[in-house]
């Protein structure tokens, strides 16, 4: 699977449903056998998401596997016609929990994953050994293109 940014995301952030401002972003680490969930819009609705579970990553909903990403800001890159968005790299500390296969980013739900809305999903390779699992997010994570010109 590429990485891939959820339609609904798109959507969403255009008819003003995700404020990056104010809505919390958290990251959940998948093992191999995630399926994507191509038209899926809440992680809820993610038939296989195969989270993490294990020593410095406990899974699931409003648990401390899923990180918050600090300092999410927008910019609009008028040369590449695109929305970047960038957030502070997040370091998972003496995590040995399997392997990482899949990076998803979500709005955090208000109780479960059923209103928890996906970003996107970015496909990476890392095995966990116990050691720290930083994460860059500092250069654009997710771009956008925007519809015009200017």
């Amino acid at each position: 699977m590429a990485n891939q940014i959820y339609d609904d995301a798109i959507s969403a952030l255009y008819g003003g449903l995700i404020d990056w401002d104010t809505d919390t972003i958290k990251a959940i680490f998948s093992g191999a056998s995630f399926d994507g969930g191509d038209t899926a819009t809440f992680v809820g609705n993610i038939t296989t998401l195969d989270e993490l579970s294990g020593a410095g990553y406990v899974s699931g909903h409003g648990n401390a596997g899923r990180h918050t990403l600090s300092n999410v800001t927008i910019t609009v890159n008028h040369i590449l016609n695109r929305i970047e968005l960038t957030a502070d790299d997040e370091v998972w500390a003496a995590i040995d929990a399997g392997a990482i296969e899949f990076i998803t980013l979500h709005v955090q739900g208000t109780t479960d994953d059923s209103d928890a809305r996906l970003l996107c999903t970015f496909d990476v390779s890392q095995v966990t050994n116990g050691g720290n699992i930083t994460v860059t997010f500092s250069t654009a994570f997710w771009t956008a293109v925007r519809a015009g010109g200017s």
